[in-house]
C-alpha cells in the first residue's frame, strides 16, 4: 500500500486489525514508527505503556513531522495529561476541606488555592507536564489551547525548583506558554495584547543579541507565526521585513507570501526581495500582485 500510495487505505485497515497482547507491539511499531496511522498509534502506547514512554516516543519521532501529524497525537497526550491532574488535584482538595470540589475545571480548581503548592508540593509528575504543554504549541482547536493554558497557569503556581527554562521566548517556561496560549485563544483582548507583546520584546532581544543568540531564529519566528495564526496577516510581513532584514524564515516563507498576497502587503515583500537581490521572491510576489 505504501509502494500504491495509499495510506489512508493504510490506516483504515490497521484500525481493523484485532487487538491483542501479543500484536500490540507490532501495532505500534506499524502506526507510529512506520507512520501509517500516528494518532492512533500513540492510542495504542498510551494504552498499554502509559503516558511517559508516549512522551519519549513523541520526541523521538516526531520532531521532523509537520504540524498536521504532530497535532492528533499531542491533543491525546494532552486530554490524558489534563484529566490525570484535574483527578489528582480535586482529590487533593477534597482531604483537605472535606468535600468535593464541585468543578473539573484545572484553572478554577487551584484560583485562590496557594496552599496546594506549599512546601514544595506538585500533583503530577513536572517533567510531563512540560512536555505536553510543549507539545501543545502544535494543536489548532480551541479546546485544546484552552486546557493547555489552564496547565500552563498550574505550572506558574509550581516552586522555582520545577520550572522548565527553554531556549526563547520559552525561558520563562510556563509564563511564556500562558500567553502563547492566550493569544491564539484570542477570548479576553487585555491578555492577547499583552500576549503579542511579550512576544515581540522577546524576538526584539534574541534580535539584538544577533546572530551569536542561542537559537536566534526561534523566538521571530514564534511571534510571527502568532501572527499569523491569528489572522494578522499584514502586521506579520511588515514584521517579517524587519525582524528578518537579510532573509525571511524558510520554515514560514510559503505562509508570509500567502499573507502578503491576501492582506495588500505584498510592497514591503517587494522592496526587501529586491534589496537582497532574491529573484524567485521577487519574480513570484510580482506574479501574486493583483493584475491592473
Amino acid at each position: 500500500l505504501r509502494a500504491l500510495g495509499e495510506p489512508a487505505l493504510a490506516a483504515e485497515l490497521l484500525r481493523k486489525v484485532p487487538v491483542t497482547d501479543e500484536r500490540t507491539d507490532e501495532l505500534i511499531q506499524v502506526a507510529v514508527y512506520e507512520g501509517v496511522d500516528l494518532e492512533y498509534g500513540f492510542a495504542l502506547l498510551l494504552k498499554q505503556y502509559g503516558i511517559c514512554n508516549a512522551i519519549t516516543t513523541f520526541d523521538q519521532v516526531m520532531h521532523d513531522r509537520p504540524r498536521s501529524q504532530r497535532k492528533g497525537a499531542a491533543r491525546l497526550l494532552l486530554d490524558h495529561l489534563y484529566r490525570e491532574l484535574v483527578e489528582n488535584v480535586a482529590y487533593d482538595r477534597s482531604q483537605r476541606e472535606g468535600t468535593e470540589p464541585g468543578t473539573q475545571n484545572l484553572a478554577e480548581l487551584i484560583a485562590g488555592h496557594d496552599e496546594l503548592f506549599e512546601e514544595n508540593a506538585y500533583h503530577i509528575d513536572t517533567s510531563h507536564l512540560a512536555a505536553v504543554v510543549r507539545f501543545a504549541r502544535d494543536l489548532e482547536d480551541q479546546e485544546g489551547w484552552r486546557l493547555a493554558w489552564e496547565l500552563s497557569i498550574y505550572g506558574e503556581h509550581l516552586a522555582d525548583l520545577y520550572q522548565m527554562p527553554d531556549l526563547s521566548p520559552f525561558e520563562s517556561f510556563y509564563e511564556a506558554h500562558r500567553h502563547f496560549f492566550a493569544v491564539l485563544l484570542e477570548q479576553n483582548a487585555d491578555e492577547v495584547t499583552a500576549g503579542l507583546e511579550f512576544f515581540r520584546a522577546e524576538a526584539d532581544r534574541v534580535l539584538a543579541g544577533g546572530e551569536d543568540a542561542p537559537d536566534p531564529s526561534m523566538a521571530r519566528e514564534v511571534y510571527l507565526d502568532l501572527l499569523l495564526r491569528t489572522g494578522r496577516r499584514a502586521e506579520a510581513v511588515r514584521e517579517a521585513v524587519r525582524l528578518y532584514p537579510n532573509e525571511l524564515p524558510r520554515e514560514l516563507a510559503a505562509s508570509l507570501l500567502e499573507a502578503a498576497a491576501t492582506s495588500g502587503t505584498i510592497e514591503p515583500l517587494l522592496e526587501h526581495a529586491r534589496h537582497r537581490g532574491d529573484l524567485l521572491t521577487f519574480g513570484t510576489l510580482l506574479a501574486l500582485q493583483p493584475q491592473g
